[in-house]
């Protein structure tokens, strides 16, 4: 048994779900399974995959519409679970203002927040709910989940505003949700999953 596949079979036993991470612009050449190259990866995935356990593709938000479409379209043909919307980005063009904000490597945060959700809208556009969204990308409040959520995302991760905030944010953004929620009349986030447009 290979390594590669020694590691998948560990990981499942113990994940939710996995993620394909063709987007990291932390490593080398990782962004070019973005283009063409995304369809021998996911159809080797399919061909050595053996149990239930949902696998998510996560795309950058630096990535073209007409590529997000490519890789959404190479997903559903590989019967993978859903798409993440979105990593880190390379790009700069935020007007940062922070002395280290020319360094390399992917910028997270609330600069991409922005982006990320016009991404998210556009993902949501192209699947119209066939799979699962996953939502990620400067969020730091409830406000900023449920935006995610009517943008079309079925989950949302976070990971800057953990750094910031700690664990306890958590439990803040439901707390907003929950207001947010009552105030619009819903009882269940489903409802509005995709109700608007970035």
């Amino acid at each position: 048994m290979s390594e590669e596949k020694k590691s998948a079979d560990e990981a499942e036993k113990k994940a939710d779900y996995i993620t394909v991470n063709i987007s990291s612009p932390n490593t080398p050449d990782l962004r070019d399974f973005e283009s063409s190259k995304i369809v021998e990866l996911l159809s080797e995935i399919k061909i050595n995959r053996e149990t239930k356990t949902p696998i998510f593709v996560k795309v950058s938000p630096d990535l073209e519409n007409s590529r997000i479409s490519f890789v959404i379209e190479t997903i559903l043909k590989n019967n993978l679970s859903g798409l993440i919307v979105s990593n880190t980005s390379s790009s700069r063009d935020f007007k940062l203002k922070s002395s280290t904000s020319v360094e390399e490597g992917g910028l997270s945060g609330h600069p991409i927040l922005n982006l990320s959700n016009q991404k998210l809208a556009f993902a949501y556009s192209v699947t119209k709910g066939l799979i699962p969204l996953v939502g990620v990308g400067g969020i730091s409040s409830g406000a900023d989940v449920y935006k995610k959520i009517k943008l079309g995302a079925n989950l949302v991760e976070l990971y800057t505003s953990m750094i910031f905030e700690g664990p306890s944010l958590i439990s803040a953004i439901n707390k907003e949700l929950l207001y947010l929620m009552r105030i619009e009349g819903i009882n269940n986030l489903s409802e509005v999953v995709g109700s608007i447009k970035e």
